[in-house]
């Protein structure tokens, strides 16, 4: 009798074993259906950081610095003014907007080092990010439209990535930097003016009203698309010394300056 109680418990025990694998098998798992919106304030949600949810600010102190929502510039004013090295502004995939006469979107206050902005969009402004003057600093995934003057600004051993520069004066000024992966279109005069010793690849220059890329002095461009834009040419070398190797141009100036190496492929569907 023991023996038969023993091998009934364990078939039992056997077939709630079965019962429950066939009901983790057989449940369904998914994604929401409906794709996210725009990112919603997060006021309330306190992070590791320092919150940045209103406009002018002047950050002071090294660390990180995040977007809490949309941001308006007061009229005049400045939007986020920094003065010291190591900061982190992540703009949280938010806009920074300008005011009436309004000053520039982020700007420094002196030669500082180590700043990173990233994620969001400057729109309306003097200058949407002028870093001009930081040291080993970044910009990536960031929007400057609609500004009056420059899209973005960068300086020395500074680099500007996957970002949009568009419906500016000038969508892009380098100098002793880098800048990847970026779409330059519909600015007003310029795409990008590319100043000294600056390495620009990977990006998009088309459509804007004046000039696509204008070169200064010792400047490498590598495998960037210059065309349809509306000055004379779509890339312009003003400088010497320069490096154009596998660039995509269509309308090209045919005296470029001494010293330079030029490698360029003109494709016929977009000089038509």
């Amino acid at each position: 009798m023991t023996w038969s109680w023993s091998r009934l418990n364990t078939v039992l025990l056997l077939a709630v074993l079965l019962v429950l694998i066939a009901m983790f098998a057989t449940r369904a798992y998914g994604g929401p259906l409906d794709p996210p919106g725009p990112p919603g304030s997060t006021d309330g949600v306190r992070q590791p950081g320092t919150p940045i949810s209103s406009l002018p600010i002047t950050i002071t102190q090294p660390g990180y610095y995040y977007v809490t929502r949309d941001l308006t510039g007061a009229p005049g004013q400045p939007g986020i003014t920094i003065s010291t090295s190591n900061v982190t502004i992540d703009l949280g995939g938010f806009r920074l907007l300008g005011g009436s006469s309004p000053g520039d979107g982020i700007s420094l206050s002196g030669g500082f080092r180590n700043i990173a902005i990233r994620n969001g969009s400057v729109r309306g402004w003097n200058d949407g990010v002028d870093v001009s003057i930081a040291l080993q600093s970044s910009v990536h995934d960031v929007q400057a439209s609609s500004n009056l003057n420059y899209g973005f600004r960068i300086g020395a051993r500074s680099s500007l990535r996957d970002c949009n520069a568009s419906l500016n004066a000038i969508g892009i000024e380098v100098n002793f930097g880098v800048v990847r992966n970026c779409v330059v279109t519909e600015n007003a005069i310029l795409g990008m003016a590319v100043l000294n010793f600056s390495l620009v690849e990977g990006n998009f220059v088309s459509f804007n009203g004046g000039k696509g890329t204008e070169i200064g002095d010792n400047n490498t461009l590598r495998g960037n698309e210059h065309s349809g834009n509306g000055g004379v040419n779509d890339l312009n070398v003003v400088g010497a010394g320069n490096v154009v190797d596998g660039d995509v141009v269509c309308r090209f100036d045919t005296s470029p300056g001494p010293n330079d190496f030029v490698q360029i492929t003109s494709h016929p569907g977009l000089c038509n």
